[in-house]
């Protein structure tokens, strides 16, 4: 395995194991390249999921890299995978009804 085949494998990995997403800035700085390296093999690795060989893709949002399933396939995986519900505190909720939103707002 060449070089170049590892540090794809390293950013693939770090993209898939951040949680809440990394920065191609990040990325570069563990991995010990120059940014403009980085973004080089991101754009191989961003065609290389577009592939029909491939049910993600990796997507930047808001700056940060994730993994997202493809539109095309996201019946199946909402099978098995349902987002779970985000509670809220009362404070919250108060705040939420004060913004000026139609309707109301009510806390289940």
């Amino acid at each position: 395995m060449n070089e170049e085949l590892t540090k794809k494998a390293i950013i693939e990995a770090l993209i898939f194991s951040a949680r809440s997403g990394i920065e191609p800035s990040r990325i570069a700085s563990i991995i010990g390249m120059k940014l403009n390296q980085v973004m080089l093999l991101l754009e191989e690795l961003e065609g290389e999921y577009q592939g029909h060989d491939h049910g993600v893709m990796i997507k930047s949002v808001n700056g940060r890299l994730r993994f997202y399933t493809k539109a095309s396939i996201q019946s199946y995986v909402s099978q098995i995978s349902v987002r779970p519900l985000v509670s809220i505190t009362d404070t919250q909720m108060e705040v939420f009804g004060d913004c000026g939103c139609e309707g109301t707002a009510n806390k289940k």
